[in-house]
Order: C-alpha cells, then sequence, then structure tokens
C-alpha cells in the first residue's frame, strides 16, 4: 500500500528529498489510475470538491471514449445509462 509522510524538515536538502519523493509517489498514484483506466471497460465515476466547495461528479466511459461532468451523482448515472443503452 502507497505511504505518504509528511515533510516535517527544515532543511532545503532533506525537505528537497522529501518533496522528490512525495512527487515521485503522486506520479505512481496516478500512473495507476490512468492505466486503470486503460486496461478496464466498465464506466468510472469519481467526485471532486472545487475551490468554491461545489460537488462535481465525473463519468468516463471506456467502451465509446465519452466522459461528462455533472452537478449530481444521479445526472451522472442517468448519462452513464444513455450512454451504455445507445451502443
Amino acid at each position: 500500500m502507497l505511504q505518504l509522510h509528511s515533510l516535517n524538515c527544515h532543511q532545503p536538502e532533506c525537505s528537497q528529498g522529501k518533496e522528490t519523493k512525495l512527487l515521485l509517489a503522486l506520479q505512481r498514484v496516478w500512473q495507476r489510475w490512468v492505466t486503470g483506466l486503460k486496461t478496464s471497460n466498465d464506466p468510472k465515476i469519481w467526485q471532486t470538491v472545487d475551490r468554491l466547495g461545489n460537488t462535481w461528479w465525473h463519468a468516463y466511459n471506456p467502451s465509446i471514449g465519452c466522459s461528462a461532468t455533472r452537478e449530481s451523482a444521479t445526472e451522472i448515472l442517468e448519462w452513464i445509462e444513455r450512454r451504455v443503452c445507445n451502443e
């Protein structure tokens, strides 16, 4: 399991080393996520919150190569159902 550690070192060389490790760890997580999108034809759904506190739902349907962003989970599920049924 991937573990991210906090940056508590105040020395520039120590902090830079830990920041590099953190960046590498984040890159590995990103690559796993992207690989997961490529290897499965199941629709992917995820939620984000923007800087204003608005919640957004995202979906990607790899079988047809389409994506969508909606304000509610219900809307995104409806989008997926329409896309799957229209194939």
